[in-house]
């Protein structure tokens, strides 16, 4: 770590390229893994984009989390919700309630 610190701070532009290059590396591995049927994704990080600016050609190939997994939950209607509230106050409660009531079969909020 105190070398990449070092190389920072005495030559910024190697310090990126570096970086650039590691990322496509990283990218190239994920590109790998996905070949032999993982499933992979990078979490809105720009991580593709920095990488296709390190030359990984490919970086695209694969999605986003939140193209891949979230927004179809959203296009059901459902989803993560409950991440973005504070659990067990009164108004969420009734919020999960609306919900189970509404989507019964669903058992995706706080109460189910």
């Amino acid at each position: 770590m105190r070398a990449a610190a070092e190389l920072r701070a005495r030559d910024p532009a190697e310090y990126q390229k570096r970086s650039l290059s590691s990322m496509a590396r990283h990218v190239e591995a994920m590109l790998e893994l996905r070949r032999r049927g993982s499933h992979v994704f990078d979490y809105g990080n720009n991580l593709r984009a920095f990488a296709q600016e390190g030359g990984a050609r490919d970086a695209f190939a694969y999605p986003g989390f939140v193209p891949a997994y979230i927004r179809p939950l959203f296009c059901e209607g459902q989803g993560p919700f409950p991440g973005w509230r504070c659990p067990g106050t009164a108004d969420n409660l009734r919020h999960d309630r609306a919900l189970l009531d509404a989507f019964p079969r669903r058992r995706t909020c706080a109460l189910g």
